[in-house]
């Protein structure tokens, strides 16, 4: 974080803010009503109207600089009639083999945007809808969108690992390690960071003793620190910038991203404990949620030592599902239901600014631009 302005400055677009915002809550919306719907096929359209609109927002945007006409991706995949044509060589080999794949069917870069927003979102809202009995469906949808939607908006690539590597997540939480092997694998294929997601198996295969999870956060830390120059010197090719980039000092928005949702989690926590339902959900427990908070603050303080990891943050998606879970217990429980929920709104909007606050210019997110 260089600043705590939220809101404004040298080339800030107040519209490009409100669509965000508004997407947010649109999508939120639908997934309530959706969510409510009596009918299990009625329910499910609602939801691919969701996912459909998520699509189209991320699939016609050419903001980011990356994305954009003449940027990186549009010249990758221009180059892309064959791997041997491939320009960009130093990216991972799934993600050349996923463009050249495209480009055989199609030379329409619009297309290949609406292709790779499909593969980016879909596994997300295919474990929402999963899960939509455990948590409160509208406000992991517009976490999602509010947080994570816009970090992908330039990130492409990593964004694509990021949907694929809640798919890993779900299916590691679940218990189905070979499909959940397979789907890392594929996220890894395509960004390496997703590799990050190996120690949230360790948290959680860690989970029943959280002072073991807590020392190997703590571990992991300091290995960074330890052996910064040697993990620096792993970082070749693409990457080689990351070794020599400046390294930042502890910086607040750790505390204001997670601190929140620790109180959460630990109130909770208490309450149900402490309440006569002693009901457990069938696949969530409390020791997962807390595997997933100590993983985002782990990966969110390695950031600061090994600024690729800045990026990796996104890996910590789950943490939405985390908060809509815990917004269905205190529901159940009849909890601090409405104040939970304003606050998790304004929680929400808080990480999109500060994101936004951040960023905005050099990732170019404003203003939200089309190829329409």
């Amino acid at each position: 974080m260089s600043s705590l302005v939220f809101w404004g400055g040298f080339g800030w677009d107040d519209g490009t803010a409100m669509l965000y915002v508004g997407i947010g809550c649109l999508v939120g919306l639908l997934s309530s009503v959706s969510s409510r719907a009596k009918d299990v096929r009625q329910s499910f359209a609602l939801f691919a109207l969701v996912a459909l609109t998520l699509i189209l927002f991320k699939g016609i945007c050419i903001s980011g600089v990356d994305v954009k006409f003449g940027g990186g991706y549009y010249l990758n995949f221009i180059s892309a009639e064959s791997l041997s044509t491939f320009r960009d060589k130093s990216v991972e080999l799934g993600f050349q083999l996923l463009t050249v794949g495209i480009r055989c069917f199609t030379d329409r870069y619009e297309i290949y945007l609406l292709i790779v927003s499909a593969i980016t979102i879909v596994p997300v809202m295919y474990v929402l809808w999963k899960l939509r009995g455990e948590l409160n469906l509208s406000f992991a949808v517009m976490g999602y969108s509010l947080i994570f939607i816009v970090t992908g908006m330039s990130a492409m690539r990593q964004f694509m690992a990021v949907g694929l590597g809640l798919l890993a997540a779900y299916f590691f939480f679940t218990k189905r390690y070979k499909r959940s092997v397979i789907v890392l694998v594929a996220a890894v294929s395509i960004h390496v960071s997703a590799l990050c997601l190996i120690l949230l198996f360790v948290f959680v295969v860690a989970k029943e003793r959280r002072s073991l999870q807590v020392l190997l956060a703590f571990l992991s830390v300091g290995l960074c620190v330890i052996g910064q120059a040697a993990i620096s010197a792993l970082l070749t090719g693409r990457y080689a910038i990351y070794s020599v980039a400046e390294t930042s000092e502890f910086g607040v928005a750790v505390l204001l991203k997670y601190v929140p949702v620790f109180l959460l989690l630990l109130a909770v926590e208490a309450r149900v404990s402490g309440g006569d339902s002693g009901k457990k959900p069938e696949l969530l427990h409390f020791a997962d949620c807390w595997a997933v908070l100590i993983f985002a603050v782990c990966i969110a303080l390695i950031g600061y030592i090994v600024p690729i990891f800045g990026r990796a943050e996104s890996f910590s998606l789950p943490i939405v599902i985390v908060i809509a879970y815990l917004i269905r217990l205190c529901e159940k429980e009849r909890y601090f239901r409405i104040p939970v929920k304003v606050l998790a709104f304004g929680y929400f909007c808080f990480r999109f600014l500060l994101y936004m606050n951040d960023v905005y210019l050099s990732e170019g997110l404003m203003p939200y631009l089309t190829w329409l």
